[in-house]
């Protein structure tokens, strides 16, 4: 059986991924994540037996497209620790908290106990060390001189099994918005 470790994301364009990185500082940890992988997270399934009958269900969704804006660096604590960085969604959240229930309720074995609450987000760097923990720091709080925006034009269901060093996500179904 094919081993995999599955989520389902709003897939961020590479058009607009090219935009996040002409506006973030130039520090070299903030360079890992290839933009490409860039998405805002809906749900995480972790490793799934059936993988059909998840891919089945996934296509079942369907959403209208709804705009998206970025405004600012954020992290992520974990004992008073910075643990990542990422872009924080700055408003119209009405839309996509409406698609991260709607995936929920279809895969509600999967989300009973993960995160409560749904900080929709776009994460930059997970797993900071040393001398990048500061400066990391030295930038959360950094706010774009002017958002951008970008549609949510499709989500997929990803899969990040053996995902290696700047390594690309593999896709393995996508859902398009309705026309």
């Amino acid at each position: 059986m094919r081993r995999n470790r599955l989520f389902i994301g709003v897939a961020v364009g590479l058009d607009t991924a090219e935009q996040i990185q002409q506006h973030l500082p130039d520090l070299a940890f903030l360079r890992r994540q290839a933009p490409g992988n860039y998405h805002i997270t809906l749900l995480f399934l972790g490793t799934v037996n059936e993988l059909a009958v998840v891919v089945d269900r996934f296509e079942s969704i369907s959403f209208d497209s709804f705009t998206i804006s970025i405004d600012s660096i954020q992290g992520f604590y974990q004992n008073d620790k910075l643990q990542g960085v990422y872009l924080n969604v700055a408003d119209d959240l009405e839309a996509l908290t409406d698609l991260n229930n709607q995936v929920k309720a279809l895969f509600a074995e999967y989300s009973s106990q993960q995160y409560p609450t749904f900080v929709p987000h776009i994460t930059l760097c997970r797993n900071l060390k040393g001398a990048e923990i500061k400066q990391a720091e030295a930038i959360i709080g950094h706010k774009f001189s002017e958002a951008i925006r970008f549609e949510a034009l499709k989500i997929v269901l990803y899969d990040s099994f053996n995902l290696g060093f700047a390594s690309q996500y593999t896709h393995v179904a996508s859902v398009g918005a309705n026309p």
